[in-house]
């Protein structure tokens, strides 16, 4: 799952909409939206949007087997 799924699936789960988000963070809707588009995204973005939403950020790589890094 991409990041934009996730921002979609975030922004339902939290009864708000991407707008809303966008707004939150301090992003015009079309920056977001275009982000979410090309899926590119920095941290420091990422970090952002979970603040503004009042929600956490866990970043980590997995390997084959499922550990979590």
């Amino acid at each position: 799952m991409d990041m934009a799924e996730k921002i979609k699936i975030l922004a339902v789960r939290q009864k708000i909409s991407v707008a809303e988000i966008a707004a939150r963070s301090n992003q015009s809707n079309s920056n977001l939206y275009n982000k979410m588009t090309r899926n590119d995204f920095k941290l420091s973005e990422l970090q952002r949007v979970a603040d503004a939403v009042g929600v956490g950020l866990e970043v980590n790589f997995v390997l084959p087997n499922g550990e979590r890094i």
